[in-house]
């Protein structure tokens, strides 16, 4: 009676299928004069099955309580695409394989990925007052393989105390404390193929292998430590909530510029450390306006990060050393990572300047150029980061009669952002500003007016070109994230079949309150970790709407 296991398979497949249809008189840039065709395939499935025995048992007349968990599991993804693409030959707009040009247009992508890992969790209290939890993990991860990282082993430790049991308090004020405290590791596995050397074949013939990893290759790790307090008051209709947390991570992937005379052009070492500290604040109100029940909450979120170490490895014998590394952009707007700065700092080009700190203008007076940035990142301007300086919320729930109203503001604090689609429009005379410039005679620079077109098409660069000191925006905003409208449907003659019967309006990401970027600054334009910040024609943000039935028997 105090021991069950269970077991669970579950396996999600997917199927996908897009063609590309270019018909003939499609600009030259995406097909030849009789059209393109495009046909991409990809099939995933992905199966999870694990065994689980929980455990639930008291000791010492019910002093002591056991709850524990011990199981295996194992994760398999299997990935295959096919790509085959080229302009259409004989016949315009025959959108077949027959009448396509495939050369060079053929590409098959397969993997197969797959972790074994065995885990427990236990968590003994005494009284239920005090509690201590650990768990402990160890994965096999076939990113890994041919590492001495096989097994992955991390776990986590916690300590709470509820002092109002422990100390008896009893008060109508002074409901409930409790103090809590964790510590916890976790590993990250590499992104696939990195450890299996692979040669790759080109026309028929095998290329030497590129790329190698240092012999103590490790998977990325991160340890952290969380302390916090949860206070309720006057018999909770007010609770408090704190908590402080910071994370290191270890051992990130480099990739050093390496000599010629080097076996490998690329070589994958671990190196760096980045660290996180925040705190999480929140409040909680529980109160009746009258027959209305309300409930009220603020959450309070502030993170910030510290690059403390960048890349120093030895590759035979030959030791490597940076502490400042870019991460991409364009030739105008740039990010980096400078070791005891902060990750996703934004870096820009403006125009170039006298020794007064002007804009230069040529002599004619009707152009102007680009600063010159060939120092680097020292001759660029630091234009701040893409991460907020705090973040919130606000939610109200109100309920009478069976109805009930929510509602919740979201707010993201700080941050700048650089936008590309701005830049582009400039560049080509189609945004207002541009307008607005040739009505006035010209763009106006140190107080005189200069020709828009050779202005604007020197700032905005085409936009990939753009000189982002011109388009850097602050990603501050405030929206109503939420809001939903909910009736419970009176089921007093059907009581003895449904029990509850709610019907409600849900809608999220409803309005945006203010906002000075041009462009959401929620939406990024790409899953890596150096994506958000730079807007470049994304996909506008939706604004979703929804309806709800819930029936409880």
């Amino acid at each position: 009676d105090w021991i069950d296991i269970q077991g669970r398979v579950r396996t999600d497949f997917n199927s996908t299928l897009a063609e590309q249809k270019n018909y003939a008189s499609t600009s030259g840039l995406f097909a030849d004069s009789k059209g393109r065709y495009i046909y991409n395939s990809n099939v995933t499935s992905q199966t999870y099955a694990d065994i689980l025995a929980n455990v639930h048992k008291t000791f010492a007349d019910n002093l002591v309580q056991l709850n524990a968990n011990l199981g295996a599991s194992v994760e398999d993804y299997r990935y295959r695409a096919e790509l085959i693409s080229g302009d259409l030959l004989g016949v315009p707009n025959l959108f077949t394989f027959a009448n396509m040009n495939t050369n060079k247009g053929f590409a098959k992508t397969t993997y197969n990925d797959q972790t074994q890992a065995i885990f427990a969790t236990a968590q003994v209290g005494f009284k239920n007052m005090v509690f201590l939890d650990g768990t402990f993990r160890a994965d096999w991860n076939s990113a890994l393989v041919n590492t001495d990282e096989m097994p992955t082993c991390y776990g986590s430790v916690g300590l709470s105390a509820i002092l109002t049991d422990i100390f008896n308090i009893k008060s109508n004020w002074f409901s409930y404390a409790k103090l809590r405290g964790s510590y916890a590791e976790v590993g990250n596995p590499v992104m696939r193929f990195i450890t299996i050397p692979t040669r790759y074949v080109t026309d028929g013939q095998p290329s030497k292998n590129t790329y190698g990893i240092s012999d103590d290759f490790k998977a990325e790790r991160t340890r952290s430590y969380e302390f916090g307090a949860d206070v309720r008051l006057w018999q909770g209709k007010l609770n408090l909530s704190a908590t402080y947390y910071h994370s290191m991570t270890y051992n990130q992937v480099f990739t050093p510029e390496l000599p010629a005379s080097f076996k490998y052009d690329t070589y994958y070492v671990n190196s760096g450390r980045v660290d996180n500290k925040g705190i999480e604040l929140s409040v909680g109100l529980r109160q009746n306006i009258g027959p209305v029940e309300w409930t009220s909450d603020v959450i309070y979120s502030r993170n910030k990060n510290k690059i403390v170490e960048m890349l120093d490895a030895t590759i035979d014998g030959q030791r490597f050393q940076s502490d400042q590394l870019s991460v991409g952009g364009t030739s105008g707007v740039q990010m980096w990572l400078t070791k005891g700065r902060s990750i996703g700092d934004i870096y820009v080009r403006g125009l170039k300047t006298d020794e007064h700190g002007f804009i230069w203008v040529s002599p004619t007076g009707s152009t102007v150029v680009p600063a010159d940035v060939s120092g680097g990142l020292e001759s660029m301007i630091y234009a701040g980061n893409i991460n907020p300086s705090w973040t919130g919320s606000w939610r109200n729930e109100f309920s009478w009669n069976g109805l009930s109203l929510g509602f919740m503001f979201t707010a993201r604090v700080g941050g700048v952002g650089v936008s590309l689609t701005e830049a582009t429009l400039d560049s080509f005379g189609m945004s207002q500003r541009t307008a607005d410039a040739r009505d006035m005679g010209g763009a106006l620079v140190n107080g005189q007016l200069l020709p828009a077109q050779s202005y604007y098409e020197t700032i905005g660069g085409n936009g990939l070109d753009a000189l982002g000191a011109y388009y850097t925006y602050s990603m501050t905003n405030i929206r109503l994230g939420e809001l939903t409208v909910g009736y419970d449907i009176p089921v007093e003659k059907w009581q003895n079949v449904i029990k509850k019967l709610n019907v409600s309006f849900v809608g999220r990401n409803l309005a945006m309150l203010y906002c000075k970027a041009p462009f959401d600054p929620e939406v990024v334009s790409g899953a890596g970790n150096y994506s958000a910040g730079i807007d470049y024609f994304m996909m506008p943000s939706t604004r979703n709407l929804g309806f709800s039935v819930k029936v409880t028997f």
